[in-house]
């Protein structure tokens, strides 16, 4: 649960700087360069991805009574 955290910590960090960074562009205040402002968002779309990486689904069979589970 911890690790969880920490990653939902780093999301959103990540997600407040590529928020930042596009707000100080616009205004004309900030000049990265194109590497930094690149990795940032491909750090971004790592992090969304590992989240839909494990799904778990349990249902229950009406007919027999028994639950099957699937993870992925």
């Amino acid at each position: 649960m911890n690790a969880c955290r920490k990653r939902n910590g780093l999301v959103a960090a990540v997600d407040a700087a590529v928020a930042e960074m596009k707000k100080r562009l616009a205004e004309g205040e900030l000049k990265p360069s194109v590497a930094e402002f690149t990795r940032l968002l491909e750090l971004q779309r790592e992090l969304i991805a590992e989240d839909v990486r494990h799904i778990k689904v349990t249902w229950v069979d009406s007919l027999s009574g028994t639950e099957s589970t699937t993870e992925t």
